[in-house]
């Protein structure tokens, strides 16, 4: 599979970057990590939102729509089950209630790693009618100027 890297803003080699470019191309390839992350996780959410939710009022206690989806991505990637059912629900939990939060993963703002941390963080505010004004509050704290460590982030989420 071939990748255009200049898409991303990243050099095809590294052999005719200067010290200082280096840099930049941390930067690049940091926002490139963030926007691949935003896709892989709305790629899963959209596979919950097609296979599972369809489904989510039936009760089939030994294979349920959540388990299938969760099973067929699971075997696609070579990873364990149990795995990819908590990320199929970390996704549905983005995109559906953190839609602005999702859009600071795509832009690069933050990374997987804040990701996680602010769906763990914020699973109890989903289908609360509260939740759309927690994600627009987060979104904001996040596109203010500054960096986001995992811890600052864990404490910005868990004051608010």
């Amino acid at each position: 599979m071939s990748v255009d890297l200049s898409a991303l803003g990243l050099p095809e080699s590294l052999d005719e970057v200067d010290a200082a470019g280096l840099g930049e191309v941390v930067v690049s390839a940091r926002r490139a990590g963030a926007l691949m992350e935003w896709h892989r996780l709305r790629a899963m959410a959209e596979v919950f939102e097609r296979l599972v939710a369809p489904y989510v009022g039936e009760d089939r206690r030994v294979y349920d729509a959540h388990t299938r989806a969760a099973n067929e991505i699971a075997m696609m990637l070579g990873r364990s089950q149990a795995g990819v059912e908590t990320e199929l629900m970390d996704a549905a939990h983005l995109f559906a209630g953190l839609p602005q939060v999702a859009h600071c993963l795509h832009d690069g703002v933050i990374t997987g790693g804040h990701i996680r941390t602010i769906i763990a963080r914020t699973a109890l505010v989903g289908g609360q009618e509260y939740a759309p004004l927690v994600d627009d509050e987060l979104a904001e704290a996040l596109r203010r100027q500054g960096s986001w460590s995992l811890q600052r982030a864990c404490q910005m989420v868990c004051v608010r």
